[in-house]
């Protein structure tokens, strides 16, 4: 199987490409994130510039991933939070709605410059969760390194009604979407079972 190469520090990422088997080197980035961008060109733009800060500094052959994540609702863009305010204001923002996550994903191959992208988009629905709910989460370590301010995969579970769309993009990366565009690379993720 050809090097792959998971442009990302997110532990979260790095789980999931775990999950389906598939073997990485991680690397994460030092690339500065544009988040001023309309949603959908910002993931793809912050995605393509973490695959070309790793395109740049490697010299062997890998397939480069990259991705970004980000939360919106009302047509604005909710990052991770700076600090506890932040994080309270974005989930009494998404409390009893639904609310967008978009992921892009990124691959380019570092022998020729092929590459392609998508962007993913799952639609997430939140309960009318109570104050002591939201203060108790605001007391864990979750919601501070986190689009949206919360984890679907953790604690914030309990706010989450139901999902349309898929639950790994949600998490921060889009799986199945994953392995279709690797497939363009003649990269089978289930010949590494």
């Amino acid at each position: 199987m050809k090097d792959i190469i998971l442009a990302s520090g997110s532990p979260r990422r790095k789980e999931l490409i775990k999950q389906i088997g598939l073997n990485v080197t991680i690397m994460p980035t030092d690339f500065i994130e544009n988040n001023s961008l309309p949603p959908k060109k910002q993931v793809i733009y912050n995605a393509k510039g973490k695959a070309k800060w790793v395109l740049d500094r490697i010299n062997q052959h890998s397939i480069i991933i990259a991705s970004d994540t980000i939360v919106t609702i009302d047509d604005k863009v909710l990052g991770k939070p700076k600090d506890r305010e932040d994080a309270k204001r974005m989930l009494n923002l998404l409390r009893g709605k639904s609310h967008k996550v978009l992921s892009s994903l990124y691959l380019i191959d570092s022998n020729n410059n092929y590459s392609i992208s998508d962007i993913v988009s799952t639609e997430v629905y939140m309960r009318e969760f109570s104050d002591l709910e939201l203060n108790n989460y605001l007391n864990t370590n979750e919601p501070y390194d986190k689009a949206g301010g919360y984890a679907i995969q953790g604690r914030a579970s309990i706010f989450v009604t139901r999902i349309k769309g898929s639950y790994s993009n949600v998490v921060g990366l889009p799986l199945a979407e994953l392995t279709q565009l690797l497939s363009k690379f003649n990269v089978e993720v289930s010949s590494a079972w």
